[in-house]
């Protein structure tokens, strides 16, 4: 570090902060990567991480990002297999609505499959059908944002949510 400090890595910045919580992405490969050896790669990054953040009472909120971002954790299908494997009680999802959209999952999905491993919501909106159009601020788009608030409720959820818009 700088002058003689030592390194500190994200979860004791976040920590030092003030914060209970940290987003994180699964990273991604080289598209001439084996999938398998990424994936072996991204879940012992996130399960170091995972464990030194609970040390520090911060917890991990694994986003499902898109297909365009990321080569892994990109399907909820994807970050239930990555929860599983790092097996962590400090790791959880976080869904982004338009990120679920694109990729033919539901918020419907992510609770009956997680459950309570849902931590944290972006909730985005996003012209249906068309790859990278969302992100934008709720009513730009034609995603049911009403029906994203009945599945919040449904499921008694009382983690985070964020409102997400960058249209990026």
């Amino acid at each position: 570090g700088l002058n003689g400090e030592p390194v500190h890595s994200l979860a004791e910045i976040a920590a030092d902060l003030g914060a209970t919580q940290m987003l994180m992405g699964s990273g991604t490969g080289y598209l001439t990567e084996p999938f398998e050896e990424v994936w072996a790669r991204s879940r012992e990054s996130l399960g170091r991480l995972a464990e030194r953040a609970g040390q520090l009472g911060v917890s991990l909120a694994l986003e499902t990002l898109q297909p365009r971002e990321t080569d892994l954790v990109n399907t909820l299908a994807r970050a239930a297999r990555m929860l599983e494997e790092v097996g962590s009680p400090w790791m959880y999802s976080c869904v982004d609505t338009e990120t679920a959209a694109v990729v033919g999952d539901t918020l419907d999905g992510y609770f009956e499959t997680l459950g309570e491993r849902v931590g944290h919501v972006h909730l985005t909106d996003g012209q249906e059908g068309r790859l990278g159009s969302g992100h934008l601020a709720l009513g730009d788009g034609t995603l049911p944002i009403d029906h994203y608030l009945e599945v919040l409720e449904a499921n008694a959820y009382a983690g985070f949510m964020t409102l997400e818009a960058l249209n990026a």
